[in-house]
């Protein structure tokens, strides 16, 4: 791909630093103290070279045998990350031309992996251990899924069912007609998955039946769950009577939510693949909108969108709704792209940040459009949120410190303000176009053009051009009457939430009112509607009247006609006469109105931003096996107390000690160790693959004393005393049981790390696209960005300022230096572990020397998504106080991941290098191949990565046809030729480069830890998220008690008293666990005391809150009569518990 000098700089950069990082490693490896001698991380060439390499791990002839070439050109043709090619290399596996198959069964295997690879970018394993076989039963396709399946992803876990059906055609194989019983046992069976294990979609048993009756595959599956299904068991064509997780999700997750994205792909290429026969999903999105939606809450039903409640299907416990669908005071739909927008991510006022304390930097939310979730920043540029405070006054709140001010005394939230969704986020989730905001921009558009033609006596440009001033009253009145275009937004209220009665209501309680130079008092029986309108206004103390201030008072005059007691009754009889408020409003002021915000949008909080170190069970140090003796805590010195470790370690032995080694090196003598093999029938060491037999074992259980192996160790290292806890693991898991030298731990405990399964050292962040930044907001300053290759901003200026706006190169990305936990400081110690490791250990120059946070700016870091085995390079850039990791919408998408939600881990490259293994790894299926960086992508290519980041905006502006289309509900793909994406440039230079419709001051004037977080217990959350419920208007704050009820609080107590009957014992010296207590009462291996793993106060700590909320809200008779149900049973089960009185109650009269 063609790319620019600045582009080019910046990978030859990125190059010259990973190669001078590879030489390194590659000098230590060679010191054979790691399981290889190499550097166990290759470096991947291309997608096409990608998926050969994955898919040969089952299928070893397709290595070397043309595919990635016959991929390549297929690329050529239809271009990369194209479904096309995925479903063209998918028919020409299955019809042998790269290679011969011993059956159709596996010519057709074959073509459905190659398929799904290429679909999943080749960095998944989802094709190797998602799909366990494939078959063909009675000329019919049978796919068995299994649970990996669910590292696909849901788009491309549905697109293998269209590939199968594709290949089912062109190889003229049957079709698979389900029975009405089979689709019955399918609809059961996903409802019994979704009760036990969960999923992100709740289907009906008529949507299942649907998919089941049109998909022309047989899904099946092997048994994931010990459960059997709970209906239509034993039927002939189905294997097996338990449930089977891996079809469950391919269903439930795949078909169901991602029908809109799989549907456009078939408008896309049907007609050209013979797909037409899939266009029963268009059928199918009708009715799933049907099962999920309710009807809009405001005074006019439109029937061309109806709102979804699915996002709230679900309630937890202290996690809020902030808008429920369609509601007066919810979140204005607001279409642009800020600088922390795309990929799922979208943008909110800080005002809503600061007012709730629930929406942080990062915080999941679910949401009702256009996808199912999204995080969040802050835009200023936006509408912010109005509050009715308890004095009566409706004001808006703008800053940190409007809310600081004004949170203790608000009544209500009466408005949420806006939330910013980029056009390209309609077009990823192929969701139609809803009306937009009546928007600053839009204004300035329409002004624009009718400036064209007409004349103004104001200077409509210092109005209409970023950043957008407000006009006078006065001015936008002359602008609307002299260019003929609607109101100006800054005096535009929500007209449209009122009825026609109570706008006449206004117009009279106007006319009867008070005004003066400055001010304007109207009496406040119609202040619940202006309260509706969120016009500021105060109330007077004295006489209650409701007080408009000069800007106020200018605007609603005018847009009313100016009442009278002369012209009222005229004024009512126009509104009466009118079709809606809108159409009355433009009538009485003599200029056009638009409505301000016809689309509200729906939120509900979700999982709380996240940016933590990655702590595998037992928080390890080393992968080096502590035994039993290493007692509960798995601590290698309680080990070396007792003298032994009994374990299963590697048959290494040094010929010159003639002793037992661990590794490729004596740990005693420093000499080469040979390497025996094990077998298990004879108990003998020998050095063949087979013996008596049998397989060998590159292992066995044996003791060794660890005091030899410490304090060699500590010696090298120069450590004088040896700390009290050094956590190991209980054994290693490999498929050989390697281990790391014991030095890697004693480093990693003195600077205090931990290690994860595969050697490394990585913490977890939130993910949240950013293109552009400022060097204020990243703690940076200009001359070290300088330094890294950012001379200019944005617009093409020298940097000057740390105010100005600079682009984000694709690779970069700025990490968390959050109070909570600081990544950038655990980086620091992971720096000093690296280089003290690389100089005492390996004798080999230190790489980092990093000293300060500063230092970190500039160091190669892997991005690596936990259901990929597929790393990309980044590079540290900044910091930033929010709990996230921001990085280009492309470094997201290279990892398979969007923002809505997903958290990533980051390690530093050189800690990867140097202690990565794949020996390491367990061998379990999927964690020996997902979650570990297998191969490294170095250059990101905006071809290869997840077509999702194809659809984020570039543009800096939508163009004035695109509000007028959104009105008519278009669909996207309708009007893609308006506005510019990233889709637009691939295979430009231009496709690294983008704009933004929307800047914000200051990515940091937000919330970092969200009120979730702060709060302690469940009862202070639960109590907050009521709260915030009865303050909101956009919340139906019965309809969230009740569902707090029925989905979380009861049923976790149904679910404790369940767990509680069959619980296991612990003891709490060994932590042996006993399915019944032994007869003595005390722990069989260690006499210890014996504790119940599940408590009473397990069961009963929701109790309570179920009281205080049946006692403050509405709830129905049902849940009342279910909780009454519940409690008497615990009761009956622990006996009554006395009612417990705290002290300061003690002298109260009732």
């Amino acid at each position: 791909m063609e790319i620019d000098k600045e582009t080019k700089d910046y990978f030859d950069s990125l190059d010259k630093e990973i190669d001078r990082a590879y030489a390194l490693a590659g000098k230590a490896r060679k010191m054979n103290l790691d399981p290889e001698q190499k550097v166990d991380i290759p470096v991947a060439e291309d997608l096409a070279a990608r998926v050969e390499g994955l898919v040969s791990m089952i299928f070893p002839e397709f290595m070397g045998s043309g595919l990635k070439e016959g991929i390549r050109e297929l690329e050529a043709k239809y271009g990369k990350n194209d479904e096309r090619v995925a479903l063209v290399s998918a028919e020409m596996v299955a019809k042998e031309k790269y290679s011969k198959f011993e059956s159709k069964e596996k010519a057709v295997e074959g073509g459905i992996r190659v398929g799904l690879a290429y679909l999943t970018l080749g960095v998944v394993t989802a094709p190797l251990e998602g799909i366990s076989s494939v078959k063909i039963k009675e000329g019919y396709i049978s796919l068995y899924y299994s649970g990996p399946i669910r590292s696909a992803g849901g788009t491309a876990s549905a697109m293998s069912v269209l590939i199968a059906d594709y290949l089912r055609k062109k190889m003229g194989l049957a079709k698979y007609e389900a029975n009405e019983t089979e689709r019955k046992r399918y609809a059961a069976e996903v409802e019994d998955y979704y009760r036990l294990v969960g999923m992100q979609y709740h289907p009906t048993d008529k949507e299942i039946e649907m998919i089941i009756e049109n998909v022309n595959v047989c899904l099946d599956g092997d048994p994931t769950e010990k459960f059997e299904v709970s209906n239509y068991k034993d039927l002939p064509r189905v294997e097996t009577n338990r449930i089977r997780g891996g079809m469950c999700l391919v269903v439930g997750e795949g078909l169901t939510l991602k029908a809109p994205k799989l549907l456009k792909r078939v408008n896309k290429f049907g007609k050209e693949f013979n797909l037409d026969d899939w266009l029963w999903l268009e059928k199918y999105n009708k009715l799933k909108l049907s099962v999920n939606s309710v009807k809009s809450s405001t005074a006019e039903v439109d029937v061309k969108y109806t709102p979804s409640t699915k996002y709230i299907s679900k309630v937890i416990a202290g996690r809020p709704i902030l808008s429920h669908p369609a509601r007066p005071g919810g979140f204005r739909l607001r279409y642009g792209r800020a600088r922390t927008s795309g990929i799922a991510a979208t943008a909110l006022h800080p005002g809503v940040f600061h007012l709730t304390q629930f929406v942080a930097v990062g915080t999941q939310f679910a949401t009702e459009l256009p996808g199912k979730a999204t995080v969040c920043a802050p835009v200023d540029t936006v509408e912010p949120p109005v509050v009715l405070l308890k004095d009566g006054t409706v004001r808006t709140i703008v800053t940190a410190d409007d809310a600081q001010k004004c949170r203790k005394y608000v009544d209500k939230i009466l408005s949420m303000g806006d939330i910013l969704i980029p056009y390209g986020e309609f077009v990823s989730q192929n969701h139609i176009l809803l009306p937009s905001a009546y928007c600053e921009e839009w204004w300035a558009l329409e002004a624009l053009r009718q400036l064209k033609e007409k004349k103004c006596s104001v200077n409509v440009l210092s109005f209409a051009e970023k950043p957008y001033k407000i006009p006078s009253v006065a001015e936008a009145i002359k602008i609307s009457k002299e260019l003929s275009v609607p109101m100006h937004p800054a005096y535009n209220y929500f007209w449209h939430d009122l009825s026609k009665d109570e706008l006449a209501d206004i117009v009279l309680a106007v006319s009867c009112g008070k005004a003066d130079d400055d001010k304007l008092l109207i009496d406040p029986s119609v202040k619940k509607y202006f309260e509706k309108l969120c016009i500021s206004h105060t109330a007077d103390e004295v006489s209650g009247k409701i007080v408009f201030d000069k800007i106020e008072r200018d605007a609603l005059l005018f847009t009313l006609g100016n009442p009278s007691d002369v012209n009222a009754d005229k004024l009512c009889e126009t509104v009466n006469k009118s079709k809606n408020t809108i159409e009355a409003i433009s009538s009485l002021s003599g200029i056009r109105f638009r409505e301000k915000g016809l689309t509200r949008v729906g939120l509900k909080m979700g999982r709380p931003e996240k940016a933590e170190r990655r702590l595998m069970k037992g928080r390890p140090q080393v992968i080096f096996p502590c035994g039993e003796e290493g007692g509960r805590m798995r601590n290698l010195m309680e080990s070396y107390s007792v003298g032994k470790i009994s374990s299963y370690f590697p048959t290494f032995r040094c010929p010159k000690c003639n002793m037992q080694a661990y590794g490729n090196i004596c740990f005693k003598c420093g000499g080469e160790t040979q390497e025996y093999r094990f077998c298990s029938k004879c108990k003998k060491s020998v050095q063949d693959e087979t013996h008596c037999g049998f397989p060998t074992d590159r292992f066995r259980h044996t003791q060794i004393n660890p005091k030899e192996v410490v304090d060699i160790a500590a010696k090298k290292l120069n450590i004088r005393v040896l700390p009290k806890l050094l956590k190991g693991v209980r054994g290693a898991s490999g498929r050989g049981k390697d281990m790391e030298i014991i030095e890697k731990g004693l480093l990693r405990e003195k600077y205090g790390l931990y290690v994860n399964k595969d050697g490394t050292t990585r913490y977890d962040a939130s993910d949240v696209p950013i293109t552009h930044f400022k060097p204020k907001e990243i703690d940076v300053s200009i001359k070290v960005l300088k330094k890294n290759g950012y001379d200019k901003d944005v617009y093409g200026k020298d940097i000057i300022d740390d105010n100005q706006v600079l682009e984000l190169k694709a690779q970069d990305i700025i990490i968390s230096d959050n109070s909570d936990f600081s990544n950038a400081d655990y980086f620091i110690n992971v720096c000093k572990f690296v280089d003290e490791l690389l100089v005492k250990v390996y004798g080999l120059e230190p790489y980092y020397n990093v000293k300060k946070k500063i230092d970190l700016v500039g160091q190669m870091v892997i991005g690596l998504a936990p259901h990929t085995s597929a790393g990309i390079i980044g590079r540290i850039i900044g910091f930033t106080p929010a709990k996230v990791c921001y990085a280009h919408p492309f470094w997201h998408s290279a990892k398979r991941r969007n923002c809505d939600g997903d958290e990533d881990s980051i390690l530093l490259l050189m800690d990867a290098l140097v202690n990565f293994s794949r020996k390491f790894l367990p061998t379990t299926r999927g964690a020996a191949t997902m979650d570990a960086p297998l191969v490294l992508t170095t250059h990101l290519d905006p071809e290869e990565v997840d077509d999702e980041a194809w659809s984020v905006d570039v543009v800096d502006s939508y163009p004035l046809s695109f509000y007028e289309d959104t009105l008519e509900y278009k669909k996207p793909w309708e009007i893609r030729d308006k506005i510019e994406l990233v889709e637009d440039r691939i295979g430009r230079p231009s496709v690294y480069h983008s704009m933004f419709t929307h800047d914000t001051s200051d990515l940091n004037d937000a919330v970092f830890k969200s009120r979730y977080v702060v709060l302690e217990t469940m009862s202070e959350k639960l109590d907050a998220q009521l709260k915030l419920a009865t303050q909101a208007i956009a919340v139906d704050e019965s309809d969230v008690s009740e569902k707090i009820l029925e989905k979380h609080l009861l049923k976790d107590i149904k679910g404790n008293m369940r767990t509680f009957s069959g619980q296991r014992f612990r003891c709490v010296g060994c932590a042996e666990k006993y399915r019944r207590v032994p007869l003595t009462g005390k722990c069989s291996a260690c006499g210890g005391k014996l504790l119940l793993t599940v408590s009473e106060g397990t069961i009963r700590k929701y109790i309570e809150p179920s009281k205080h909320i049946m006692s403050n809200f509405k709830v129905s008779s049902y849940l009342r009569q279910q909780f009454a149900i519940l409690e008497a049973e615990v009761d009956a089960f622990f006996g009554k518990r006395a009612r417990q009185f705290k002290l300061g109650m003690f002298g109260k009269k009732d």
